[in-house]
């Protein structure tokens, strides 16, 4: 990964929490109560007992683009709630955006035991590379030997 591409993770990283952290200023200010559960955000490196998944169901490929010889990775980065679910999922990067939706339909479905730090259960950023494969073709028959 090059450092311009770094930096556009890191910024859209920061976008998406920012707009995490407008819309709880704005409830607030409306008088709502702050949603529980993402008040304490570690990074995966950070915790002390990192979160163990119970339920990943893979994406579903897309038949349309499975068809059509459509392949790739795509990096979803996501925040693993206090009660293991998915708070917030993202696209990072993508070789073909028509994989998105399937990844980001995936990803809102995992269910985690969710992280630990000192003993307490914490909110915790993860990332995860997906991709999508097509089966190799079947190798021909050797001839029989005359």
């Amino acid at each position: 990964m090059d450092q311009g591409e770094s930096r556009h993770i890191h910024l859209r990283w920061i976008t998406t929490c920012l707009i995490v952290l407008l819309c709880g200023l704005t409830a607030l200010a409306a008088g709502a109560k702050p949603k529980k559960g993402l008040s304490h955000l570690f990074n995966l490196g950070d915790t002390d007992v990192k979160p163990v998944p119970v339920e990943r169901a893979a994406p579903v490929y897309p038949p349309e683009l499975r068809a059509a010889g459509v392949k790739g990775d795509v990096v979803v980065e996501f925040i693993i709630g206090l009660k293991g679910e998915i708070v917030v999922a993202e696209i990072v990067s993508s070789d073909d955006s028509r994989l998105n939706d399937a990844c980001l339909a995936a990803v809102k479905t995992w269910k985690f035991i969710p992280a630990q730090k000192r003993g307490k259960v914490v909110n915790c950023r993860a990332s995860q590379r997906l991709t999508f494969e097509l089966p190799r073709p079947p190798e021909p028959p050797e001839k029989a030997a005359n």
